[in-house]
């Protein structure tokens, strides 16, 4: 197993191991992009909640997953299961080509252990702007 491999790798390296996390279904996908172009017969909640559990039964640390699935996956896989967020997007950055998308408060309110927020900086004409516009919004933790 892969989880053991890293482990033993780590101890032998006398190191701390990485965190190894799955992905549970790319933000960018919708429901109908699901069922008919993946042909997959599970609703898109149910889906990604038996990735996260997959993952969770494999030994993973975690699972990616979007932030508007992150409370159901934090219910049933506990506190100590990470959730990583991307395609995040604050209120007044454009959701692209995200179909599962919340604000950065949203996401943490939900659950959230980690968030992704990349082209609303990256894309910005003022990337330092629009870092500080999005932790203005944030309450400190």
């Amino acid at each position: 197993m892969a989880c053991i491999a890293v482990q033993e790798g780590a101890d032998e390296a006398g190191v701390s191991p990485p965190k190894l996390i799955a992905i549970t279904l790319l933000t960018s996908v919708s429901s109908r992009q699901l069922a008919f172009d993946l042909k997959i017969p599970l609703e898109l909640p149910e889906y990604t909640l038996e990735m996260a559990l997959m993952a969770q039964e494999m030994g993973l640390d975690g699972a990616v997953c979007s932030p508007q699935e992150v409370a159901a996956l934090r219910q049933s896989c506990g506190d100590d299961f990470l959730l990583v967020c991307p395609g995040v997007r604050p209120s007044w950055a454009d959701t692209g080509d995200q179909k599962r998308s919340l604000t950065p408060l949203q996401a943490i309110k939900a659950g959230a252990d980690y968030l992704v927020v990349g082209r609303p900086i990256t894309t910005a004409s003022n990337p330092e702007l629009a870092w500080k516009r999005i932790c203005d919004e944030l309450p400190v933790l």
